[in-house]
């Protein structure tokens, strides 16, 4: 099993230009968490899910 640091509040707006998306998974109430190259994960506020374009991104199971 690999670990994911999750980014929030400071700490994803400071690092967010960096990273590198590479997949997407939605949970059953109907979040969105992208998972960046590097180990990183994000779950999108309700702003970034309005905006959120998969672009050919993996999409893995439902969590």
């Amino acid at each position: 099993m690999i670990l994911l640091k999750r980014l929030q509040g400071a700490e994803y707006h400071t690092q967010k230009d960096n990273l590198i998306p590479i997949a997407y998974s939605t949970t059953k109430a109907g979040n969105i968490c992208l998972y960046y190259k590097g180990g990183f994960k994000h779950y999108l506020n309700d702003h970034e899910k309005l905006i959120f374009r998969t672009d050919g991104l993996k999409e893995l199971n439902k969590q």
